[in-house]
């Protein structure tokens, strides 16, 4: 009976094994293969209200320390009224985390923009909005659009050039051994 129960065990997990590597081999996943890897797909933040929509747009997918990116705001007055909408758009940068901390990075406000809007019933309006500062290096980057503090939409912007530090040799101390004498 023992042998019987052995025998039943492992042909039940060579079965598994083989229904397995055969469902979600190498070749199935596409882990062996970096034409599969899918890019990052950049999205246009929207910021949705009940009287209107605001889209956030770059001028380009991804910036270097150094550069200004250009802003462009689409704001779509859904009512049938006229409309001042105030749109408040943040900058925020933080560095990245060292992996030997466990204490996150608070993100620190870097630019601040308040926006008002004026628009007819059911228009559409573009603004290009200014920044007036250049992004800093080794720090993530992102923006921030609200509407007076109550909705917020975060958009990850850039990551600019980071080079981490090369890990230092450890420092040999005078009088200390690593273990007893």
């Amino acid at each position: 009976m023992r042998v019987r129960n052995l025998t039943t065990i492992v042909a039940s997990a060579a079965a598994t094994m083989v229904l397995t590597l055969t469902l979600f081999g190498p070749d199935r996943v596409g882990a062996d293969k970096q034409s599969d890897v899918i890019p990052p797909e950049i999205t246009h933040p929207t910021l949705t209200l009940d009287t209107c929509n605001v889209v956030l747009t770059t001028d380009r997918p991804q910036y270097k320390a150094g550069d200004v990116p250009k802003l462009t705001l689409q704001v779509i007055n859904k009512t049938d009224k006229p409309l001042k909408q105030m749109v408040v758009l943040r900058l925020q940068a933080s560095a990245p985390s060292s992996p030997l901390s466990r204490i996150a990075v608070l993100p620190e406000e870097v630019w601040k923009r308040d926006v008002l809007v004026d628009l007819a019933p059911g228009e559409k309006k573009t603004l290009d909005v200014d920044l007036d500062l250049k992004l800093p290096e080794g720090k993530s980057i992102a923006i921030t659009m609200s509407d007076n503090e109550t909705t917020t939409v975060s958009h990850s912007l850039v990551v600019v050039e980071y080079h981490p530090q090369q890990p230092q040799t450890p420092v040999q101390l005078p009088n200390i051994t690593s273990g007893p004498s």
